[in-house]
C-alpha cells in the first residue's frame, strides 16, 4: 500500500471518530446544544431577530416577520463565549446567562458599538 494511500485511509478515520466525537459530546453554548439552534435575537434597538445556528458554523437570521433573511457565520470560542458574524456586523456573546439571556457586543459596520441579547427559543 502506498503511503498516500495509508495517509487517505487514516485521514477519513479520524474525520470519522471526531463526528462520533461531536455526536456524544455535542458543542455547547452556555448550558445549550449550539448545532442546528434557534435563537431570538434583541438588539437595545429594540428590534428582534430569530437566528439558526447550523452544524458547521454558518447561520441565517431573519427578522420574526420573515421579510428578509441574512447568512452568515458563528463560532464557538476556546471561552465558550459565540461569536456571530452578520453583514458586517461581529458580535460576541457571553457563555454565561444573565437570567434566561446570553448579553453580547459587537460592532457595526460603520463602527457603531451594539449590544444584543440572545434567547434560546427551544431546549
Amino acid at each position: 500500500m502506498s503511503s498516500s494511500t495509508t495517509q487517505g485511509i487514516t485521514d477519513v478515520a479520524k474525520s470519522g471518530i471526531e463526528r462520533v466525537k461531536t455526536a456524544v459530546n455535542p458543542p455547547k453554548f452556555g448550558k445549550h446544544p449550539i448545532n442546528n439552534s434557534m435563537w431570538m435575537k434583541i438588539g437595545n434597538d429594540g428590534s428582534c431577530h430569530a437566528v439558526k445556528l447550523n452544524e458547521g458554523g454558518n447561520l441565517f437570521e431573519m427578522p420574526l416577520d420573515t421579510s428578509s433573511k441574512w447568512n452568515g457565520q458563528w463560532e464557538l470560542l476556546k471561552n465558550g463565549n459565540l461569536r456571530m458574524v452578520i453583514g458586517g456586523y461581529v458580535m460576541t456573546f457571553n457563555k454565561r446567562l444573565e437570567g434566561l439571556r446570553h448579553v453580547g457586543s459587537g460592532e457595526s459596520p460603520d463602527g457603531q458599538a451594539v449590544t444584543y441579547e440572545l434567547v434560546p427559543m427551544s431546549g
